[in-house]
């Protein structure tokens, strides 16, 4: 029988390729929460439609935050462009010269490759550069095809953007539809629309609601709306106490509803 060679059989050994693998598992770990939180503050800074201050100062101030900088992230994303949240990060580092120079086209195939694979993001996102000519030609049979996969699976952008296709059709029950379902979800834009359109439309009511949700939401278009409606009774009732609480932040609007009040 053959001796067994102790020097293979010692705990050292294996307990440092226990530890290397350990690193290894954590490195790659950071590096996936590192890609799906920056995944996570690109589709929040686009749903509020704050990119410029996401570009300038968000996403660099994040990576900074956890020792990583835009040109690391690029090179890790650009490495990896085989996983679907990678690949959309760095659709969105192409498309507006993140980490990288500014490149349309790449962006556009990026968004279409995560299409293919079933991402929602990419759905939509490879609809609106359809829509918009950015680093592809306009499509609008192909955008619309992609706006609908993508509002089936509750893209807000996507629902919006589809809506406005629908109502530009005179197609107003399919296009109040999408509006509803995105304004629902937290796309303020949507609930600017209807605010606005029932209230051009004299359904004050429903005009009213909307504002209500703008305003609750911060946005100046619900607190001046709803001034207006409290001023003069539309869709509620008259009440000049309301309508001037919702007009102390200031803004010009505001000061034209507040001095009617106060020259009436």
């Amino acid at each position: 029988m053959e001796k067994i060679n102790e020097s293979h059989t010692s705990d050292s050994e294996p307990e440092e390729i226990n530890n290397s693998h350990t690193q290894i598992d954590s490195d790659e770990m950071d590096e996936t929460w590192i890609v799906n939180q920056t995944l996570m503050i690109i589709v929040n800074a686009k749903k509020h439609r704050c990119l410029d201050d996401l570009c300038r100062l968000l996403l660099p101030g994040f990576l900074a935050d956890h020792n990583c900088d835009p040109e690391t992230l690029f090179q890790l994303v650009n490495e990896h462009e085989d996983r679907e949240k990678y690949l959309l990060v760095l659709a969105f580092l192409h498309g507006y010269g993140i980490g990288t120079s500014i490149n349309a086209t790449k962006a556009f195939e990026c968004y279409f490759k995560s299409a293919e694979l079933g991402d929602p993001i990419g759905m939509q996102e490879t609809g609106y550069c359809l829509h918009k000519s950015i680093g592809t030609r306009h499509n609008k049979v192909q955008a619309e095809f992609w706006y609908k996969k993508a509002a089936a699976k509750d893209m807000e952008l996507a629902q919006y953007e589809l809506a406005l296709i629908y109502m530009n059709r005179y197609d107003e029950d399919q296009g109040v539809f999408w509006l509803e379902k995105s304004a629902y979800a937290g796309f303020n834009e949507s609930s600017e629309f209807l605010a606005e359109t029932y209230f051009a439309s004299g359904d004050y009511r429903r005009a009213f609601y909307w504002y209500r949700i703008l305003f609750g939401d911060g946005k100046e278009v619900g607190r001046d709306g709803l001034a207006v409606c409290h001023k003069d009774g539309l869709g509620t009732v008259k009440d000049i106490h309301r309508a001037i609480k919702c007009l102390l932040i200031p803004s010009l609007e505001a000061s034209y509803v507040l001095y009617e009040i106060f020259n009436e």
